[in-house]
């Protein structure tokens, strides 16, 4: 399996191990494994990733804010279509990089890693962007692309019901709903305990006289 790999190129080095799956991945982290981790993502899409542009998305992994990167091939039939046919208008790219931090770094790690290589994208996708807002609606929906986009949505949801934070900076009031749901549960609960406290005291006191 790997001797078709050795001949596509001149080998620099050349290790194989045969290893069990936690030992690839342990099982002892320093941050226990609890499901969907809270990372930060942010993306770029590239032109053409040249030497420099190598050696900054390099600097995003190696440098202090130590990045996790991921590089995906574009082009082909992505680029086939028309950038004004759909709401996804980078057409011309030719790569798609993934840049994310996890706890305890956040954003501010994720933006000192980020700051050279997304100085040189052309354009996000906006299913690699965790931090909704204008400035990543400039970014994912350019020029005329985001002004129909815009158009749509104060077309079909006037009231802004579902307004993607991407135009406001703000949660939804879907979102905002739950949150207030979530807090009257949590007014009733404490309501309700104050409440039971209060039955408990009262029978602890003098008894109540029974009417005739």
């Amino acid at each position: 399996m790997v001797e078709p790999l050795l001949a596509i190129g001149k080998v620099l080095e050349h290790r194989t191990d045969l290893l069990p799956y936690p030992t690839l991945v342990p099982t002892a982290h320093l941050h226990p494994n609890v499901g969907q981790q809270r990372g930060t993502t942010t993306n770029g899409l590239f032109t053409a990733l040249d030497d420099a542009g190598a050696r900054a998305v390099t600097r995003a992994v190696t440098g202090p804010g130590r990045g996790v990167v991921q590089l995906r091939s574009l082009g082909g039939a992505v680029n086939d279509v028309a950038s004004d046919a759909t709401a996804y208008p980078h057409r011309h790219q030719d790569t798609l990089i993934v840049a994310s931090t996890f706890p305890p770094q956040g954003g501010a790690a994720l933006d000192a890693a980020w700051r050279a290589a997304g100085a040189r994208a052309d354009g996000a996708y906006v299913n690699f962007e965790s931090r909704p807002g204008p400035a990543a609606f400039a970014r994912i929906y350019p020029g005329e692309t985001g002004a129909r986009v815009r158009r749509l949505w104060q077309r079909y949801d006037p009231d802004g019901v579902f307004r993607s934070a991407l135009l406001t900076g703000q949660s939804s009031r879907s979102d905002q709903g739950n949150r207030r749901d979530s807090g009257d549960r949590a007014g009733q609960a404490g309501g309700s305990r104050q409440a039971s406290r209060a039955g408990r005291a009262g029978r602890t006191g003098q008894p109540h006289r029974r009417r005739r």
